[in-house]
């Protein structure tokens, strides 16, 4: 599969400033690994430029958000979805190693469970192979479409983006 020609519009709900993932590289059955440019502009960057160590979780998350868009575009059904993180354990997160604007974060993410609707993610996140932090998330993924296949409330995935998105 050419993961470069997957529109990240299609598998991720964030938009303009809240979207930190910059491409999918590849996903497979056991997870993903995504590229996050730091850019200038960013909400996530601190005075001086760096990436606040906050914002290593939401990177993680949107990493995952990755994953599971991706493996919805998949199957031959696709209802719509409203993904949740409801969970963050082990975060850790190595202070003086942050990013500067310019450099390219690489964000690897292992599915370690999943049961329908929940499942469980650990994330790591990279900068020149140098480990920066980590999360292990816990998500919970909430299908809009009931028993009968009638969309619940007359939300469709293609309805969910422009609501959520201003479109």
């Amino acid at each position: 599969m050419d993961f470069s020609e997957i529109s990240l519009d299609d598998i991720l709900p964030h938009r303009r400033r809240m979207r930190l993932v910059g491409s999918l590289e590849v996903a497979d059955e056991q997870g993903a690994v995504v590229r996050v440019p730091v850019v200038s502009g960013s909400p996530f960057l601190d005075a001086e430029g760096f990436l606040k160590p906050s914002w290593y979780v939401e990177i993680v998350a949107q990493a995952v958000a990755c994953y599971c868009g991706w493996s919805w575009l998949l199957r031959p059904e696709r209802p719509g979805t409203f993904g949740y993180v409801v969970a963050v354990d082990d975060c850790h997160v190595i202070a003086d190693a942050q990013p500067s604007l310019g450099e390219c974060l690489l964000v690897r993410v292992k599915k370690e469970f999943e049961m329908p609707p929940a499942g469980v993610f650990e994330g790591r996140v990279f900068l020149g192979g140098r480990e920066l932090g980590r999360a292990r998330l816990k998500t919970f993924v909430e299908s809009t479409v009931g028993i009968m296949g009638e969309s619940r409330n007359g939300v469709t995935r293609d309805s969910q983006k422009g609501a959520r998105h201003g479109r």
